[in-house]
């Protein structure tokens, strides 16, 4: 729980809006990050990933379930061409 007046961070995965870097992105995030995340630490631990990133919200949607939850100062950062983002939030103080 985060205490009112705190700072939240969450980062998450996006797909670039450029159709061309959107299918790069594809072939990097279901193939290589999980091949090679597989190597280093075990396969299952990774083969899940992309199947859960595509179920969340995206970056608009996780601004707007921060907003109805009472949530101000949100602010979005994309990463690296919109590979990512960056998500920050101030909870509402006590009224």
């Amino acid at each position: 729980m985060l205490r009112p007046g705190g700072r939240l961070g969450l980062l998450g995965v996006s797909t670039p809006p450029n159709p061309l870097q959107r299918v790069g992105h594809q072939l990097w995030f279901r193939r290589a990050v999980t091949s090679i995340g597989g190597a280093l630490s075990g396969r299952a631990a990774y083969r899940y990933f992309p199947d859960s990133v595509a179920y969340l919200p995206d970056e608009h949607g996780m601004r707007e379930i921060l907003r109805q939850a009472s949530f101000s100062g949100i602010g979005m950062d994309l990463l690296y061409v919109g590979l990512g983002y960056i998500l920050t939030a101030t909870r509402a103080s006590a009224p």
